[in-house]
């Protein structure tokens, strides 16, 4: 009898841990942290990643900076990156999630009072002047951008797949109240003189010089070298920009 009850406490446990082994905790963002802090190493790091039944990682661009300044390498946000978006206990394959790599999407400013997410706003190509004598400018409607900052180095982070040196520009534009619209001049920023092809984009007055930096796969960081006086601004790519104004303090 005594045998008995030994076997069937035996079976329970071999069920219980069963049980508990598919019901196994997801990975989080904190966890992989935690393993990040202890000096494992990205092997292993990886590795838990990559063995874990399920993971629920936080993946917006907060989340990755925060990743980052927590000393976790590119290559853990990447695979984590990859595990979020991997189908998860599935046994159909989901198709990938589409490229965002055309647009910097979710384009936000990081302020000291908080994140502000920008507006992406389309501009229309319009001449102006007489008789051929004038420029192409790039005009966008409202005199004043809705998203607003006192502050004189606002951080702009956005999402683009490859560097945005000489793609991406930080633009001051030239706010027209009569109008009720904002202006930059339209320049071809091609420099090859024995090339035909045309690269629109704002003129180098325009442009507010700018350090760029990766913070994590895809997500960058762009700081003004110097404070911004006030007036209207925009993150510029492919004649759409993400807008905000600098107000006086």
């Amino acid at each position: 009898m005594k045998r008995i009850i030994v076997v069937c406490m035996l079976l329970g446990l071999v069920v219980f841990a069963s049980h508990a082994a598919a019901q196994e905790v997801p990975l989080t963002n904190a966890e992989v942290v935690k393993l990040c802090k202890l000096g494992l190493g990205d092997e292993v790091v990886l590795a838990k990643i990559n063995q874990a039944k399920a993971v629920n990682f936080s993946t917006d661009t907060e989340a990755l900076i925060k990743l980052k300044e927590n000393g976790v390498s590119k290559d853990v946000i990447a695979a984590m990156l990859k595990r979020s978006t991997a189908p998860q206990n599935s046994v159909a394959t989901a198709p990938p999630p589409p490229s965002r790599a055309e647009f910097p999407m979710d384009a936000s400013l990081s302020l000291k009072s908080g994140d502000t997410v920008l507006s992406q706003e389309r501009g229309e190509a319009k001449f102006v002047g007489f008789a051929g004598y004038g420029a192409t400018h790039m005009i966008f409607p409202g005199s004043r951008a809705k998203s607003r900052t006192a502050e004189k180095l606002p951080v702009l982070i956005f999402r683009l797949d490859f560097s945005p040196v000489d793609r991406t520009f930080l633009i001051k534009l030239e706010s027209d109240q009569k109008s009720d619209d904002r202006a930059f001049k339209l320049v071809n920023r091609n420099k090859n003189p024995f090339s035909a092809a045309r690269d629109p984009g704002p003129d180098d007055d325009t442009i507010i010089p700018c350090d760029a930096t990766e913070v994590t796969p895809g997500h960058w960081r762009l700081t003004p070298k110097n404070e911004l006086a006030p007036g209207e601004y925009g993150l510029f790519f492919r004649f759409m920009i993400w807008g905000f104004g600098v107000d006086p303090a």
